[in-house]
């Protein structure tokens, strides 16, 4: 995965820049270089970004979901 530079954004982001993003987000949402980003980016960027981290996860939590249905079913 490529770095990135807080002091380079806000920048235009592409659907690959918000993919590797949201991976960071997920991997440690707390991480000082996700804060530095994060205070950048604009309103757009960040619904864009938990739109993808929401998409990555959906499978995750989709399976928990079958999981659990055929648990209790």
């Amino acid at each position: 995965m490529n770095e990135f530079n807080p002091d380079e954004f806000p920048k235009n982001l592409t659907e690959l820049d918000v993919e590797k993003l949201a991976i960071l987000n997920i991997k440690n949402p707390i991480s000082d270089l996700w804060k530095k980003i994060a205070r950048k980016l604009t309103s757009e960027q960040k619904v864009r970004i938990n739109k993808k981290i929401e998409s990555l996860n959906y499978p995750k939590t989709e399976k928990l979901a079958s999981f659990g249905k055929k648990i209790n079913g």
